[in-house]
């Protein structure tokens, strides 16, 4: 993917091309996880199914959001705000392809 989103370091894509795929699951690392290993264990949950893209996004500031686990961000939080922009950018650009 060329020209992402400001808040995107980078998406790894896995599976079918983009392009040729009928399906796409867009996989996001959650608190303290590591992204490195979702696109593994992605590949893992769908087998062998040739017809499904993963794109897994890594954030440009190694978190998506700020805050507490106990509590849930506030929906106007600029950093919240942002990631679901990246990820609103992400599945526009699925859906294009």
């Amino acid at each position: 993917m060329e020209n992402l989103h400001p808040a995107l370091a980078s998406v790894d894509v896995l599976g079918a091309p983009l392009t040729a795929s009928s399906r796409v699951i867009v996989i996001l690392h959650g608190v303290g996880g590591n992204d490195d290993k979702l696109g593994a264990f992605a590949q893992r949950a769908i087998g062998r199914d040739a017809s499904v893209t993963i794109l897994a996004p890594r954030s440009a500031f190694k978190i998506w959001f700020e805050g507490d686990l106990g509590a849930p961000p506030s929906p106007t939080a600029p950093d919240l705000l942002r990631a679901l922009g990246a990820v609103e950018w992400l599945v526009r650009q699925a859906l294009e392809a």
